[in-house]
C-alpha cells in the first residue's frame, strides 16, 4: 500500500487570473489618382488598414472617406484591408481639399485614421 503520510497535510487549492485581450493598434493609409485633378474629374481614393506591429492579421470592418468638400461621406466595407472609391469634386473653389480616411475599426482591431490633400484645379474652357 502507498504511503500516503507524506501528503496529509496538504489541502486542496486553487488559483485563478484574469487576463485582457485588447484590440490591436491599426494603421490606415490613403492615396488619391490622379492628383492633382480637374473640376468634375473621377478621383479614386484606397485606404488600406493593417494590423501595427507586433499584431498580425487583416483588419475588417468599415471605412469611412470623407471627401472635405461638404459632399455626404461615403462608407463602404474593407476587403483584404482595404476599401476604394471613386469621387469628382464640382468646384474647384475651397480646393485644396483634405479627404479624410477614417477606418471604424472591429472587435480586434482599434480605430485608426488619415489624411491627403487632393487639390482640384479648374477645368480648361
Amino acid at each position: 500500500m502507498p504511503d500516503r503520510s507524506r501528503h496529509q497535510n496538504l489541502q486542496p487549492s486553487s488559483a485563478a487570473d484574469t487576463h485582457q485581450v485588447v484590440q490591436a493598434v491599426s494603421t490606415t493609409v490613403v492615396t488619391g489618382s490622379p492628383s492633382p485633378s480637374v473640376t468634375g474629374e473621377p478621383v479614386t481614393f484606397t485606404a488600406t488598414v493593417s494590423a501595427a506591429p507586433p499584431a498580425s492579421g487583416t483588419p475588417t470592418g468599415t471605412v469611412t472617406f470623407d471627401f472635405g468638400d461638404g459632399t455626404t461621406p461615403v462608407v463602404l466595407p474593407l476587403t483584404g484591408g482595404t476599401a476604394t472609391t471613386g469621387h469628382a469634386c464640382t468646384v474647384a473653389a475651397g480646393c485644396p481639399y483634405t479627404v479624410t480616411a477614417n477606418y471604424n475599426g472591429d472587435v480586434n482591431y482599434a480605430t485608426s485614421s488619415a489624411s491627403i490633400i487632393q487639390t482640384v484645379t479648374p477645368g480648361q474652357v
